[in-house]
């Protein structure tokens, strides 16, 4: 199974823990213009390498990340869950 993997940077603060969570290396810091201010954000450099752990969307302290099954017709979008 695949999986769509978006980070939404007007929430992204680049704390990093996505790209230490990642097994797969999908994603990386990056410096890059949002809303007219150079910003450290996580980007999506390598998404086909997505195992769909949602390891990401459950450590993202902003709730920033998305990640969408694309070949599971039952789940249109997990989103960051809280553990108990």
């Amino acid at each position: 199974m695949k999986f769509k993997v978006m980070v939404d940077w007007g929430k992204c603060e680049g704390s990093e823990i996505c790209v230490n969570v990642c097994p797969t290396f999908v994603f990386e810091i990056r410096e890059i213009i949002v809303e007219g201010k150079v910003r450290k954000v996580s980007y999506v450099v390598n998404e086909d390498e997505c195992i769909g752990c949602f390891g990401c969307t459950i450590t993202c302290p902003n709730d920033a990340i998305t990640v969408v099954p694309r070949d599971f017709g039952k789940v249109k979008k997990i989103k960051q869950t809280t553990l108990a």
